[in-house]
């Protein structure tokens, strides 16, 4: 049950991963071609940045996800944390390369870029709990 659930985790997450690929590669084109240049830039740093914390947010829940599968076959003498610190450094860089080049890149565009993934996941989750809704009553049916 749990190698089927982990599963599950890592196709959700690359999936999020795919489509936040394809959204940053819109936004870094539309950097290049449009005249909004400074709006997309910010788009793609944020969204490059949230994409990064994502990532990282996964890795951190499958090592705390093994660490409590694991634990009383291991002693562990250093805290297993979130990354909370790591994600806000992130975060704050991106917002300081803004003020270092405010000419090149928005802050609103940014700051939403930083919540792409995010928002990415629940419409993911959304459209794969439907998925399964229908997938069940169809089921029921057969």
């Amino acid at each position: 049950m749990i190698d089927h659930s982990m599963d599950d985790f890592k196709q959700r997450i690359l999936r999020i991963v795919r489509y936040t690929l394809y959204l940053l590669s819109i936004f870094i084109i539309a950097t290049l071609i449009t005249p909004y240049s400074a709006i997309f830039l910010g788009l793609s740093l944020g969204t490059f940045v949230s994409l990064f914390n994502m990532i990282y947010t996964a890795w951190k829940v499958n090592k705390i996800g093994e660490f409590a599968v694991n634990a009383k076959h291991q002693l562990r003498k250093k805290p297993l944390f979130s990354g909370m610190t790591t994600r806000f450094a992130t975060s704050i860089l991106a917002v300081m390369l803004v003020y270092q080049y405010p000419e090149n890149i928005r802050l609103f565009s940014t700051l939403i870029g930083l919540f792409v993934a995010q928002f990415i996941t629940i419409v993911d989750g959304i459209i794969h709990a439907k998925r399964e809704k229908n997938k069940k009553r169809s089921a029921g049916k057969g």
